[in-house]
């Protein structure tokens, strides 16, 4: 086939090496061919002829040639590869504007939704700040208002305490004609409490020691629910007209110690509203150990007890500094006889 198609491989007369050069120029060409769809002609049949010739051919001959085979198969692949790249240029090039139109498309369909997000977001960073000044206003003033009222609250609270005392020793000095009766039983006073409890001093304290009469202004039960039989009894209220007769009853009280009304034993004590008569009565623990230890006392109005140690006072407005103090410098006696 390459025979029919090139001549000059039907008398091949040259070296090996340069055979081999030929043979592949011609292959080469064969194939450019090919691919062009170039048609290739049959190889005539000479072997059966017996007078067929193989002359050599002349050296100048089959160079001349082999330099044309060279030249064409050279300009035939330089052109060959002239079209690849400029068809591989073009399609680069068309390849490389549709890249750049989707490029730039996309770019601006980008620039535009950032450009909207940038702008939301300029909005909404606008309205925080503005909101967050409204809020500093609002704190700021919030601040005042508020030191405002701290001091106001300061000032009503002094206010206040200052009433609440007032308000406490205003009741405690309308009790000051007061007693307060515990122990006496339900309905002995009758139907005049008055009476009976002039009766009941005059008998309790001794009549010995009347030397002048009682004037009581009025006298009635404390305003608790009346108890059921067997419990505790009410309170009486007593107001007496002279506050010399009540300081003498509570007196008198004291001296004789334990007192008793028919058989049952009855206390008296000075009429005080509940607060200071709690107050008073946190004392009574601190007051039971000066009692057994024979130590004098005084609780002064309205909660203030007064201790004689070593002939020095001890004042005390608190039940525990109290209780720490006797327990630290009052001995009991029952512990030193023991």
């Amino acid at each position: 086939m390459l025979k029919a198609r090139f001549q000059c491989l039907q008398r091949l007369r040259v070296t090996p090496e340069r055979a081999c050069d030929i043979i592949v120029a011609c292959v080469i060409l064969h194939n450019i061919a090919t691919i062009r769809g170039e048609h290739c002609p049959s190889e005539p049949d000479i072997s059966s002829d017996p007078n067929h010739e193989h002359p050599d051919p002349p050296t100048d001959i089959q160079d001349g040639r082999a330099v044309r085979d060279t030249i064409s198969y050279r300009d035939g692949m330089m052109n060959d590869i002239k079209m690849q790249i400029d068809n591989m240029h073009e399609n680069l090039r068309e390849d490389i504007s549709s890249l750049r139109e989707e490029a730039k498309a996309d770019t601006n369909k980008l620039r535009h939704e950032l450009s909207q997000k940038i702008e939301a977001l300029h909005e909404t960073h606008a309205e925080t700040t503005s909101i967050q000044k409204d809020m500093e206003r609002a704190l700021c003033d919030t601040t005042d208002r508020l030191t405002a009222l701290e001091k106001d609250h300061e000032t009503l609270k002094k206010d206040y305490n200052k009433l609440h005392d007032k308000c406490l020793d205003l009741e405690n000095r309308s009790r000051r004609n007061n007693l307060r009766v515990v122990g006496i039983n339900e309905d002995a006073e009758g139907g005049n409490p008055s009476r009976f409890m002039a009766e009941f001093f005059s008998e309790v304290l001794g009549k010995e020691n009347d030397d002048s009469l009682i004037m009581i202004d009025r006298a009635h039960r404390t305003l608790a629910p009346k108890p059921r039989t067997g419990e505790r009894p009410r309170a009486m209220i007593v107001r007496l007209h002279y506050y010399t007769d009540r300081e003498k009853i509570l007196r008198l009280s004291r001296e004789k110690g334990r007192l008793f009304y028919k058989g049952s034993p009855v206390h008296i004590f000075p009429d005080m509203n509940p607060e200071v008569s709690k107050l008073r009565a946190s004392f009574n623990p601190v007051k039971g150990k000066l009692r057994n230890a024979g130590i004098p006392y005084s609780l002064y109005y309205p909660a203030k007890l007064t201790i004689t140690v070593n002939n020095a006072k001890h004042s005390f407005t608190d039940p525990r500094e109290a209780e720490k103090f006797v327990s630290t410098h009052v001995q009991n006696p029952a512990t030193s006889t023991a």
